[in-house]
């Protein structure tokens, strides 16, 4: 009898860890989002309104949950042409070590003063004809795999609006020939973020003539999804 109570409690024994085995596993599943998010890094570029990015910003700033960066963003504006298309955009000039950026390749050129691009995918969507036509997704396509196509650049004046009209049109025409274009050396496409150019702080500041103090929107980076849009709430209030 005292072999058969022990053949029947090894058999059982083993069932019983397997059942707590598989909850814990279970449990650690479901809760992984939980923690996840507890712990994941969010950034975006908030704006700043009407204040300045200086000592006494950062010391407001540094009493937000979850903080793990917050850094300048200088705005260039620039008009940006690829073959007949053309759009007028910001070059965003940000510290490239604080970036959370996802492309082919995470390292990045300095090309002297001339900005290397690292561009959102879907940017460049944004390109259009003088005849207003947005350049198709074939030939985008062709661009980012074959490298065809000449990418440049110039600078531009901020705010300029074009009502679309014949006379505007050739305007804008001459301006454009009469424009002096720097072809961009080296470029990068950026899976995240998907939107947006971005060149480093240095080489912004060099570009624009500016200084940190100049910007008008910093890069935020905050761990966990809650104190993230939390942060969000108090810079979106700014520019209301």
């Amino acid at each position: 009898m005292r072999i058969c109570k022990r053949r029947h409690f090894y058999p059982m024994l083993i069932l019983g860890a397997s059942i707590m085995a598989g909850s814990l596993c279970l449990l650690i599943r479901l809760a992984a989002p939980v923690f996840s998010g507890s712990i994941k890094e969010y950034q975006t570029v908030v704006s700043l309104g009407r204040l300045q990015y200086d000592e006494k910003l950062l010391e407001q700033v540094k009493k937000i949950p979850g903080l793990v960066s917050f850094s300048p963003v200088l705005e260039i504006p620039v008009e940006l042409k690829l073959e007949e298309y053309t759009m007028s955009t910001v070059f965003l000039a940000v510290d490239l070590n604080e970036l959370k950026m996802e492309g082919d390749s995470p390292e990045y050129i300095y090309v002297r003063n001339t900005p290397v691009l690292l561009i959102g995918k879907n940017t460049l969507e944004s390109l259009k004809d003088l005849n207003n036509h947005t350049i198709s997704k074939r030939r985008l396509a062709t661009f980012w795999e074959k490298g065809e196509g000449k990418l440049q650049y110039c600078l531009s004046e901020a705010g300029r609006e074009k009502d679309g009209s014949d006379f505007e049109k050739e305007t804008e025409a001459t301006e454009y020939s009469e424009a002096v274009w720097t072809e961009c050396p080296s470029f990068l496409c950026l899976r995240s973020p998907s939107e947006g150019i971005y060149i480093s702080l240095e080489q912004g500041k060099a570009l624009g003539g500016m200084s940190q103090e100049d910007g008008t929107k910093a890069l935020l980076t905050v761990r966990g999804k809650e104190a993230f849009k939390k942060a969000q709430d108090i810079f979106a209030n700014l520019s209301k």
